[in-house]
C-alpha cells in the first residue's frame, strides 16, 4: 500500500472520529470499543461464503447514541481476505486453479437502530437486537502466492489491462462499499457492552480477488504475469493446456462482497447534559 492511500484512510478515519467525539458537548452517552472477528469474500473464486475461508480481522470504533433507538457509529476495520479454486470440486475451478489473498483496510460511518429501547444496565431492556446500514471507504491488494513469495496482482495486469488490443484500464485499489447488517447488544454494566456483528460489504469492484473477465494472449505477457494469470498448466493433467485468447477466467457481471462477523466490547463514558436556561 502506498504512503498517499495510508494517509488517505487515516485522515477520512481521523474525520469521523472528530465529528463524533465533538458529540460529548451535546449528549451524555459516547462507547469506545473493538471487536475481534472473522472475515470472508464472495466473488469469482468462492459463489459463498466458503468455511475454509474464514481470515481474522479486527476492528475499533466510536458510537454516539442519540437516544435508546439510534445511534452512529464511526469505525476502522482491518482483516484478510482469500479463496481458492482448489477447494471446489466444479471442473471450470479445478482447471482454472487461481487463488488470492488481500489485506482490506476500511474506516466508514453507519447508522443503527436498536429494536428494544436499549439502556445500558437501568431497566428490563438492557439489551437488543438490532439494524446497521452505512457508508466506507476501503482499500485492498489482491496477491498470490509464487515460487515461495506473495506477489502483488494489480500491477501486472494479469488480464492484460492496457495491452494492444485491450483498452480496460487498471483496476482501483481503493473504493467505497456500503456496510450492512444485523446485530446483538447487551449491557454488561453500567460501563460495558457486549456486541455481536454479522455484516455484509456491498462493493462496486470486480476485482478483489483480480479476477473479472477473460483470459489475455498469454504471450503477450510478461514475466511473472504469464504465469499468474494462467495457472493451468500447473496442475499435471493440464501441463501442456493455455487458456485461449478471450475465453472467460471471471463474471464480469457480478461485482465482489466481504463479511465481517465479530464479537467486541465497548466502554461508555458519560457526560453531562448542556444546561438550559429558562428566560
Amino acid at each position: 500500500m502506498s504512503e498517499i492511500q495510508i494517509m488517505s484512510n487515516i485522515r477520512f478515519s481521523f474525520s469521523f472520529y472528530l465529528l463524533l467525539i465533538s458529540f460529548r458537548l451535546f449528549s451524555q452517552e459516547i462507547e469506545l470499543g473493538g471487536a475481534l472477528g472473522v472475515l470472508n469474500y464472495t466473488g469469482d473464486l468462492s459463489p459463498y461464503p466458503h468455511p475454509l475461508f474464514f481470515r481474522p480481522g479486527g476492528e475499533i470504533m466510536v458510537l454516539y447514541n442519540f437516544n435508546n433507538i439510534h445511534s452512529v457509529k464511526a469505525n476502522v476495520l482491518s482483516g484478510y481476505i482469500t479463496a481458492f479454486d482448489d477447494q471446489f470440486n466444479e471442473p471450470f475451478r479445478v482447471r482454472r486453479n487461481l487463488h488470492f489473498r488481500s489485506l482490506i483496510i476500511e474506516s466508514g460511518v453507519q447508522y443503527q437502530y436498536n429494536f428494544l429501547e436499549f439502556k445500558n444496565g437501568k431497566n428490563t431492556w438492557s439489551f437488543s437486537p438490532f439494524l446497521f446500514v452505512g457508508l466506507a471507504y476501503f482499500h485492498h491488494n489482491p496477491t498470490a502466492e509464487y515460487n515461495g513469495k506473495w506477489v502483488e496482482l494489480q500491477e501486472l495486469k494479469t488480464e492484460g489491462q492496457e495491452q494492444p488490443g485491450n483498452l480496460k484500464r487498471p483496476y482501483s485499489l481503493s473504493g467505497t462499499c456500503i456496510p450492512f447488517g444485523i446485530g446483538f447488544k447487551y449491557s454488561v454494566s453500567t460501563r460495558i457492552n457486549l456486541n455481536i456483528e454479522m455484516g455484509a460489504r456491498k462493493t462496486f469492484t470486480d476485482y478483489l480477488d483480480d479476477v473479472s473477465g477473460f483470459y489475455y494472449n498469454n504471450s503477450g505477457l510478461g514475466d511473472p504475469a504469464r504465469y499468474l494469470a494462467d495457472r493451468s498448466n500447473e496442475l499435471p493433467e493440464y501441463e501442456n493446456f493455455t487458456n485461449p485468447d478471450g475465453s472467460q477466467r471471471g463474471n464480469p457481471k457480478k461485482d465482489d462482497w466481504y463479511y465481517f462477523l465479530s464479537v467486541g466490547l465497548s466502554y461508555i463514558f458519560y457526560w453531562p447534559k448542556c444546561p438550559t436556561f429558562m428566560l
